[in-house]
């Protein structure tokens, strides 16, 4: 399962994202491990990775996320994917989520 956004005739450098959970409880369909990749029409690339989270457990959780690290270089992307790695908390890949946002530079 994946969401992703497609900037049109723009591109986007992410150095950081938030996702919230919608109200079902914990244990429930929220995100355990995911990876948020960029493409430009030819492949994805890897932009950050979660393996086996704890933090968007439980309704109408928030959580953010720094892409980049000190001094490193932006790569711009016309497409940004979150897609899940792995099984949710309920056992299935099902992708619920209520809000993302993405922090970053658009060009």
């Amino acid at each position: 399962s994946y969401i992703s956004i497609d900037f049109l005739e723009h591109k986007v450098s992410v150095a950081g994202y938030a996702l919230r959970t919608y109200h079902g409880n914990a244990d429930w369909r929220h995100l355990k491990s995911w990876v948020l990749e960029g493409s430009n029409g030819m492949g994805w690339k890897e932009i950050h990775s979660v393996k086996r989270s704890s933090k968007l457990n439980g309704p109408q959780k928030v959580a953010a996320f720094k892409c980049l690290k000190a001094g490193a270089q932006q790569n711009f992307y016309q497409t940004i994917r979150l897609r899940l790695t792995d099984k949710n908390f309920y056992g299935d890949y099902f992708l619920n989520l209520s809000g993302i946002e993405l922090f970053g530079i658009l060009d």
